[in-house]
């Protein structure tokens, strides 16, 4: 078996803030009534609230459905679900445009960086902290 083992100087490190590094309370129903007790809601708020911004609801469940993907993508298939669908072309007569999509991923990306600072949604979990300064003594 070959294995290896880097030497060097760390110059990068990138973690995955949403559930991995980073949770937030259990329970938000006080700030959002639609919670549904499940994980990490940081990237769940802000496609809830955007989809919200141009007049579409969209369970938390379904939200959830894509997560793991790309954000872009996600807000894609969110997009292209049956119930979304439907919404958008009730209230606009038309099915979603690519013109459309750059709007809503624009505003979404505004509520990522809005609450991906927000202490409800995004702590560092238990050992994070000291994960992070460890490396730096090892220099």
């Amino acid at each position: 078996m070959y294995n290896r083992e880097y030497r060097g100087k760390i110059e990068l490190a990138v973690f995955d803030t949403a559930g991995t590094f980073c949770d937030g309370a259990c329970d938000l129903r006080s700030r959002w009534p639609q919670d549904d007790l499940r994980g990490c809601k940081a990237p769940v708020i802000p496609f809830y609230e955007t989809l919200m911004k141009f007049g579409i609801r969209c369970d938390w469940e379904t939200i959830r459905k894509p997560m793991g993907i790309y954000k872009p993508e996600h807000l894609r298939r969110l997009l292209n679900e049956p119930s979304v669908m439907e919404q958008w072309i009730a209230r606009y007569n038309a099915p979603w445009t690519e013109s459309n999509y750059e709007e809503i991923l624009a505003e979404f990306r505004k509520g990522m960086s809005r609450y991906i600072v927000d202490e409800d949604l995004a702590r560092p979990i238990p050992g994070a902290v000291a994960m992070i300064r460890f490396p730096a003594r090892l220099s």
